[in-house]
This record gives C-alpha cells, structure tokens and sequence, in this order.
C-alpha cells in the first residue's frame, strides 16, 4: 500500500512540474497573462517571456 501511495503522489508531483515548465504566465504591468498572449507587438511566450 505504501509503494503505491508514493507512486501516485511521484506522478501528480512529477506532472505538475512539467505542466508548470511548458506553460508560464507573462506578467505585464503587475498583470498575469497566459501564454499565447498579445499586447501590441508583444506576445507571451510559454518561458514566461514577451517577444
């Protein structure tokens, strides 16, 4: 019963981490954006980033 419980809690961790890394927020002017974003020529990038 152990193995398993930490078997599953190993997966839900492991894919929460991975979600969080291909899919960061923006922050524009102390707002959160999603990633695919556009403000003028400014577009969020799944780093987190506007380019």
């Amino acid at each position: 019963m152990k193995t398993i419980l930490v078997g599953i809690t190993w997966f839900f961790l492991m894919s929460s981490l991975i979600t969080a890394t291909a899919w960061a927020d923006c922050i524009y002017s102390g707002q959160y954006y999603p990633t695919g974003t556009k403000i003028g020529d400014l577009t969020c990038q799944t780093d987190g980033t506007w380019k």
